[in-house]
């Protein structure tokens, strides 16, 4: 999904989630660390500009995979009301040990 995309999806989980109802999203989350060592990721052309937004593998089909930098995500979870559940779970496809191929964070709202 792109940036328009997200604010929707967040916007519509937000409108269903009843107060105390959790959700789990699944992400591929860009810190610097990982952007310093995009050899062994597909995020390498820069969507976002200054405003580090996001990253996508292939600009024929940007939406096929799409990683988003750390900071916006957080953002689009306050703006919608959600709380983050820390820790966010990274997944194995950054280089970390995880128990999934993508990152996952549960919120609450």
């Amino acid at each position: 999904m792109l940036p328009e995309a997200v604010e929707n999806y967040f916007q519509e989980i937000s409108r269903v989630l009843k107060p105390g109802g959790r959700c789990l999203i699944t992400w591929f989350l860009l810190t610097d660390e990982r952007v310093g060592n995009m050899e062994r990721a597909a995020f390498m052309i820069d969507k976002g500009g200054k405003d580090r937004v996001y990253r996508v593998a292939s600009l024929e089909h940007p939406e096929n995979v799409v990683g988003y930098y750390e900071q916006y995500v957080r953002s689009a979870y306050l703006i919608a009301g959600l709380k983050i559940i820390e820790p966010i779970r990274l997944g194995f496809w950054g280089g970390t040990q995880g128990i999934s191929g993508q990152d996952i964070i549960v919120a609450e709202k």
